[in-house]
């Protein structure tokens, strides 16, 4: 039974985190454009929620998940990496999620960042000013981007900021 309740939690967990942050065909946002206040505030809830609660707790969340992450969709996919990875608080918190609301996570930056290279918004000066926001070496970072490996460039995020 216990078994069971775990296996059907996960795939309620499945099927709500498709719909989070879910990025249809549009207009990705200027890298050059800051973070608002408000901005930073739905990432903080984003990464403190899955970072405090397990993945069957995270069931609770799931509205005030999917509104946090609808309201921050217009902002470029690595602005919003680059508040997570270089507020060391945040970073730290990433550690502490764990492994399926991980892999939600990552995977779901995919989308953005391939739009955001298809619509010229992710070229090398922007590239150059993330490693520097985020104090990681670009020559580290540039393989994933040449290849689009989306989950490798955010797990890599993570393991530098230990």
């Amino acid at each position: 039974m216990r078994q069971f309740i775990l296996v059907l939690g996960l795939m309620l967990f499945v099927s709500f985190s498709a719909q989070v942050g879910a990025v249809q065909e549009k207009i990705i946002g200027d890298y050059s454009k800051p973070l608002t206040k408000v901005d930073k505030a739905n990432i903080d809830f984003i990464i403190t929620t899955l970072s405090e609660h397990s993945t069957l707790g995270l069931m609770m969340y799931r509205k005030q998940l999917q509104e946090a992450g609808n309201k921050v969709d217009y902002v470029h996919p690595l602005r919003h990496l680059g508040y997570v990875f270089s507020t060391p608080n945040l970073a730290m918190r990433t550690h502490k999620i764990g492994s399926v609301p991980w892999k939600r996570y990552a995977g779901d930056f995919a989308r953005p960042l391939n739009l955001a290279v298809k619509q010229g918004k992710l070229d090398q000066s922007v590239l150059d000013d993330f490693s520097k926001t985020v104090g990681i070496d670009v020559k580290i970072l540039e393989p994933y981007v040449q290849r689009r490996d989306w989950v490798g460039f955010i797990n890599t995020l993570r393991n530098q900021k230990k």
